[in-house]
């Protein structure tokens, strides 16, 4: 019998939550998962290696569990567990009920499946619990994706470049790369050429140092030995959340203001001026005050 309790810690437990209880007709939230996790002494998706990535995820149902575990090293009913899961959640009929086209316009449907719930329900003004129960009864699954700073549109990604999109919406350049590579992910041939190869087609090749190593690996389902082997071979010089060429304007200006000169988190900036030992920015009195 396949049990859902085989894929704790092998995908997100919010995934993991929005499956379950899309299974079985109840809400089942993430914290739940989680302490069940813990009880069992199950460690968490975003330290256990290997795991369920969305890659994988990707190919399962279209190749033998058995040759998927030989391939990426996660057990054949790990696999055959996340393929009953999802196949029968995404047709199983669940409890709550549906969002009416009135309540739910078919733009607020599209954004379940590229926001989290949080980010739904901010965008929309609707209450948490709303949006959960509206993505149940779409049968769609959480995005795997992080949260951005700024969810950006194609055209937007299209017409402008990283730089252009922080100076307009604020946030780091990565938010933004990341961004631009999930798209190009969604190609399926892509995502078929990176499982083979265990590493980024040629087209792709300059995301390897627009994000950090566990970021694009995450994204990609590439381990970051295979990420950090491609780079190198390429002699790119590994990915820098902070310019070099600004570590002289450390504690000349407050952090707020020296991020968004560099494109930058203000968490990055305080976190590279800790390191260098330097204090943070206090202004000077006028003697004549």
């Amino acid at each position: 019998m396949l049990s859902w309790l085989t894929l704790l810690g092998q995908i997100e437990d919010e995934v993991l939550a929005d499956l379950v209880s899309m299974r079985f007709g109840t809400l089942i939230t993430a914290p739940l998962v989680a302490a069940i996790r813990d009880d069992l002494g199950i460690s968490a998706y975003a330290t256990r290696k290997p795991k369920l990535e969305p890659l994988l995820r990707a190919l399962v149902g279209k190749y033998p569990a058995s040759n998927l575990e030989k391939g990426w090293g996660v057990g054949a009913s790990v696999i055959r567990a996340y393929h009953h899961l999802s196949a029968h959640a995404l047709v199983s009929a669940p409890l709550v009920e549906a969002p009416s086209r009135s309540n739910w316009p078919p733009e607020q449907i599209d954004l379940l499946r590229h926001m989290t719930n949080a980010q739904v329900a901010r965008a929309t003004g609707r209450s948490a619990k709303s949006v959960r129960q509206a993505r149940l009864a779409a049968g769609i699954p959480a995005p795997t994706s992080r949260t951005y700073w700024k969810q950006v549109d194609d055209a937007e990604l299209t017409s402008m470049s990283d730089e252009q999109l922080s100076e307009l919406h604020g946030g780091p350049l990565a938010d933004y790369a990341e961004q631009r590579l999930a798209n190009a992910l969604q190609e399926r041939s892509v995502v078929q050429e990176i499982a083979r190869t265990r590493e980024l087609p040629a087209q792709l090749t300059h995301f390897l140092n627009k994000m950090s190593m566990k970021r694009l690996a995450k994204l990609t389902g590439v381990s970051e030995f295979y990420l950090k082997r491609q780079r190198d071979s390429l002699a790119m010089a590994p990915y820098d959340p902070f310019p070099h060429e600004f570590e002289a304007l450390l504690g000349t200006c407050p952090d707020s203001e020296l991020a968004e000169k560099t494109h930058t988190a203000v968490s990055t900036v305080k976190s590279r001026r800790d390191k260098l030992g330097l204090p943070p920015y206090r202004p000077t009195k006028d003697p004549q005050q």
